[in-house]
């Protein structure tokens, strides 16, 4: 908990800018760097300033991932929801609570003590859902599934895991 809290207030910003380097690719996110660069070089730039250089550069409308990363009190806060194993078939609910569009990162455990991961880059949430049904089969019996891992905050990892019975 301690350490959600610490990313969530202190680290905020620069996990916001990971992740939205990594759904829009480094060359893009460089491009829209460097242009902000470029086009304030030596003025007095207000975070609006950059928000608007992000958007044009990109050529992407990235405010449904500003608005609640720098504008809004929003927090990591993603949860398994009804899930369903059969046959080797995972059918998730991930809930994000908190609103705030982070990744998804599902670790599948399976008998042998084997893992495989799912993940999804914060874009997941573009649409202003706050609910995405993941589903996905694989060859080996599974005995849990994980939500996050420790580059991804959550305020409640209690509702991160699933055993399946």
């Amino acid at each position: 908990m301690l350490i959600s809290y610490e990313t969530q207030t202190y680290d905020k910003s620069a996990l916001a800018l990971y992740y939205l380097k990594e759904f829009l690719g480094k060359d893009k996110f460089q491009k829209a760097i460097q242009e902000f660069i470029r086009r304030w070089e030596g003025k007095h730039p207000t975070p609006i300033d950059f928000f608007a250089t992000l958007n044009a550069a990109s050529g992407q409308d990235l405010n449904w991932f500003l608005r609640p990363w720098f504008y809004e009190i929003c927090t990591a806060d993603l949860a398994i929801g009804t899930c369903s194993v059969h046959s080797g078939k995972v059918s998730a609910e991930i809930l994000n609570h908190g609103k705030l569009p982070v990744p998804i990162k599902l670790n599948v455990y399976f008998n042998d003590g084997s893992r495989d991961s799912i993940y999804y880059a914060a874009d997941i949430w573009k649409n202003g859902d706050t609910l995405f049904t993941l589903s996905k089969t694989f060859k080996k019996p599974i005995v849990k599934l994980i939500l996050g891992d420790d580059e991804i905050p959550d305020s409640n990892e209690d509702d991160n895991i699933f055993i399946v019975k």
